[in-house]
């Protein structure tokens, strides 16, 4: 994990607390359509919220190339060189779907699922469902 990634990760944290703080404050409105949760805010907790988790993505995104492109000049081939374990989570409402190629990724990826919808459910609740 280089400097960006940390970065990154840090503003992703930041943003998840500020949009957190905006719902409990009542600035910002959840809901869900079908199994679909979004959220609605037209104040200054949701835009730097919203704003932050932007940067997060694109940070990431940018140190994931940039750590790509320098293993590529170091003529390192990535695949035999480090032993990958990847995972994934996606959220359709309040199903999650999980996948790992590690036992270990797997069970952080369920700890992670569990925490987000709880999350979910907890803002949902708060907000009066």
């Amino acid at each position: 994990m280089n400097k960006i990634h940390v970065i990154a990760l840090a503003c992703g944290i930041i943003g998840i607390l500020i949009l957190v703080y905006g719902i409990l404050t009542q600035e910002i409105q959840t809901g869900i359509v079908f199994v679909f949760p979004f959220l609605i805010g037209t104040g200054v907790y949701a835009a730097i919220g919203i704003v932050a988790l932007l940067v997060a993505f694109l940070l990431f995104s940018f140190g994931w190339m940039l750590t790509a492109s320098s293993q590529i000049e170091e003529n390192q081939d990535i695949t035999t060189k480090k032993k990958w374990h990847t995972g994934g989570l996606i959220l359709i409402g309040p199903i999650p779907i999980i996948w790992g190629s590690h036992w270990k990724i797997t069970l952080l990826i369920v700890i992670l699922a569990i925490i987000l919808m709880s999350i979910i459910v907890g803002t949902m609740f708060v907000n009066g469902f």
